[in-house]
């Protein structure tokens, strides 16, 4: 009797472990991986997403001279520029009850 009991046991422990799904590493992961470019440098890096997935940051120009703020919106890169100085980078601001905010920040750098 205790032989079955365990025979039972075993075969329904093993038949539920096989049934339960199991997620294979190899899933596709719940968001989309996207290469944003460059300004025609080496270097570009997202700093900021809003939730119209317009992203923000800063990448060299030609020569990796200079980095400039850009914002990425529909596959295209735009470059925002700088203020006066030779690099500049770009974040959008959240607060916690109004809309985000896109923020340029000052021109830094050597201008020497």
């Amino acid at each position: 009797m205790k032989s079955r009991t365990l025979m039972w046991f075993t075969t329904m422990t093993l038949f539920a472990a096989l049934a339960t799904p199991v997620r294979l590493a190899a899933q596709q992961p719940p968001y989309t991986i996207i290469d944003l470019g460059t300004l025609g440098g080496t270097f570009s890096a997202g700093d900021s997403i809003n939730n119209k997935d317009w992203v923000v940051g800063g990448a060299t120009l030609p020569g990796d001279t200079a980095l400039h703020a850009f914002l990425w919106r529909k596959g295209l890169m735009r470059d925002l520029g700088t203020l006066g100085g030779p690099n500049s980078t770009a974040l959008f601001q959240i607060f916690a009850v109004s809309v985000p905010t896109l923020y340029v920040s000052p021109s830094f750098g050597n201008t020497a």
